[in-house]
């Protein structure tokens, strides 16, 4: 899909390094104005099972409910728990060193917001957002940037979707 975004963005970036304590949930950036988010970067904590131990929220244009929430892990393409494996696609990738990153195209027109929320293990947080501002230009995009992780256990065999 071609997204409708304006032709002369201004870049921009937010950087955060910090530790998180247990169950604490934090805003992480904040965005304001009309923009796209090019590129999230992230390096969680890596102890066994820390990615799950993590839960992203995205909110667009000052909704009340998020657009993404999910493990951290199962967002970055790293399912069941696990704390790491090698991926390297157009729009997500994950690093044993280096942590993960996403490369989707985010738009947004009244603002964006980052949040984290930490469960029952500290962990320390770098985070980078590479994104576009447009100051002064119309935003036509209006499609959202979408994805909820479910989880269901036991689960319903052929049962309901969600």
């Amino acid at each position: 899909m071609v997204l409708k975004l304006p032709k002369e963005p201004v870049s921009d970036r937010i950087s955060i390094n910090s530790v998180l304590r247990p169950y604490q949930k934090v805003v992480l950036a904040e965005m304001e104005g009309s923009g796209c988010i090019n590129h999230i970067w992230l390096c969680p904590g890596r102890k066994l099972f820390s990615s799950r131990n993590a839960i992203l929220r995205i909110y667009f244009d000052g909704m009340e409910n998020p657009n993404v929430e999910a493990p951290v892990g199962d967002f970055f393409g790293i399912m069941h728990g696990e704390n790491y494996y090698p991926i390297n696609t157009e729009y997500i990738a994950a690093q044993q060193e280096t942590g993960y990153n996403c490369y989707f195209k985010m738009p947004f027109l009244n603002g964006a917001k980052i949040e984290l929320e930490i469960g029952m293990e500290e962990a320390p947080v770098y985070l980078m957002v590479d994104w576009h501002r447009y100051p002064n230009q119309a935003m036509e995009e209006s499609h959202r940037f979408c994805a909820r992780w479910r989880h269901e256990n036991p689960t319903e065999r052929y049962g309901k979707d969600y």
